[in-house]
């Protein structure tokens, strides 16, 4: 068994390797990718640094599956929020803020790490776009929807998908922007930012032509 690839069949199911895992988000997302070691990792998962790459077999591999985990993660929530909503881009849209805003309050460490994905290597991001792909196509398949109906201004809706996980996404993952915008921070100022942001985003989608 040896370097970077060795990886146990069971991390995904072992408590201590689900522990690992936990411990390992945290900390990336407070911290950032390229600032935790490995030593903190297996301190703070009370754990010794031989059984983090017993089951892992790397810093590297671990990254990798906190990365996968996290983003698996998000994609279920949203995917999940918007099967159990309203079926209207305007609506599907609101509830992306909604739940996106949620696991900012919730974990915040979450969103922490997705912040961090640009570090990544080009090959790495590329598989993780990969994952993301779903949530991008159920999203693009609605604005398609929308737009032929009318309801929604029209456009290329892959590029108003971007435009809208940059400014979601890149408002709730960002303390230093959301400093900016909510002085003196707290719930309540997310609340208020998170109002703002979806009064902001339905403008911007809005047909203006049709009321609602």
């Amino acid at each position: 068994m040896t370097g970077a690839t060795v990886m146990r069949s069971g991390r995904r199911t072992s408590p201590t390797a689900q522990q690992i895992v936990a411990v390992t988000a945290q900390l990336l997302g407070t911290r950032g990718i390229d600032h935790v070691s490995l030593d903190e990792i297996a301190v703070a998962a009370g754990v010794r640094k031989q059984t983090v790459l017993y089951w892992f077999g790397s810093r590297a591999a671990l990254v990798d599956t906190v990365i996968d985990v996290t983003v698996d993660e998000l994609v279920t929530e949203v995917l999940a929020a918007i099967a159990e909503g309203p079926t209207d881009a305007l609506a599907q849209v609101d509830t992306i803020v909604v739940t996106v805003f949620d696991a900012a309050v919730r974990r915040p460490h979450l969103l922490g790490v997705l912040r961090d994905l640009r570090h990544l290597p080009s090959d790495r991001s590329d598989a993780v776009t990969s994952r993301l792909r779903p949530l991008v196509k159920a999203a693009v398949d609605v604005l398609e929807r929308e737009m032929g109906q009318g309801r929604i201004r029209r456009g290329d809706p892959a590029v108003m998908v971007g435009l809208l996980y940059a400014c979601i996404g890149g408002i709730a993952a960002d303390p230093v922007a959301r400093g900016v915008m909510t002085p003196g921070g707290g719930i309540a100022g997310l609340r208020r930012l998170r109002r703002e942001v979806r009064a902001f985003v339905r403008a911007a989608v809005m047909n203006s032509a049709v009321s609602s």
